[in-house]
């Protein structure tokens, strides 16, 4: 099956507060991490289901480099990214503001 990502709007707001918090502190950082999401998103579309299921049907990944999860779901042929949060954050505080 060929599936797609959609980043729902949080999930992309995470996305840009890391990136954000990376380029204070160096650009080159902040770059790394969007390539590791780029990499991982191709290994989401490649084996979406190989990453566990946490809680009813959201699944985690865990970066390699950086301190960050990503929460999604498989909808039919649609892989939907819902958070992209720090590992220290609560497991289930990301869903308070969604």
């Amino acid at each position: 099956m060929s599936y797609s990502i959609r980043t729902i709007s949080k999930a992309e707001q995470d996305i840009a507060s890391a990136i954000e918090w990376y380029l204070e502190i160096s650009k080159d950082l902040a770059i790394r991490f969007n390539q590791e999401l780029d990499e991982i998103f191709s290994k989401l579309l490649a084996f979406p289901e190989a990453y566990p299921i946490v809680f009813l049907d959201m699944r985690m990944y865990l970066m390699k480099t950086y301190p960050y999860k990503i929460l999604y779901v498989i909808d039919g042929s649609e892989i939907i990214i819902h958070a992209v949060v720090h590992y220290k954050m609560h497991p289930n505080s990301w869903q308070r503001n969604r």
